[in-house]
């Protein structure tokens, strides 16, 4: 299997550094900014299974929004861009082309005012919106 992206975030630490207080899929994001994925067997750019970003982490307390920039996506296997469970997370000046399946999917999205956003992304050829939100 061949991802361009691939954000698999477990809901605690795991192996020897085992914690309960480090929740990978609650983290802040860093960076994430103009990268390229293309041809790839499978998915562009995937978040799997679930993230949704907060200030503290395992805490809870405020959401916090994560920012994805300027990924050029295109020619890969299934999606240029697949969501499955996302909260509070933009993304910002996407390109998505020519993906075999669907340009984007997104399976699940949840938030309030600083939910999932895609703003001013283009999206050509070959694409089918799948949009669940709960």
């Amino acid at each position: 299997r061949a991802y361009g992206f691939w954000y698999d975030l477990d809901d605690n630490s795991f192996g020897p550094s085992f914690s309960r207080s480090i929740c990978p899929n609650k983290e802040k994001m860093g960076r994430f900014e103009d990268n390229v994925a293309h041809s790839n067997n499978e998915f562009g750019f995937r978040i799997w299974e679930s993230y949704t970003p907060y200030e503290n982490n395992c805490d809870l307390g405020e959401p916090t929004v994560a920012n994805f920039y300027r990924l050029t996506s295109y020619a890969n296997g299934i999606h240029g861009l697949e969501l499955t469970k996302v909260g509070h997370i933009r993304l910002i000046g996407f390109k998505i082309a020519d993906n075999r399946d669907n340009g984007i999917e997104i399976q699940e999205c949840h938030g309030n005012h600083a939910g999932p956003r895609v703003q001013v992304s283009s999206v050509k050829w070959h694409v089918r919106f799948k949009v669940y939100i709960l």
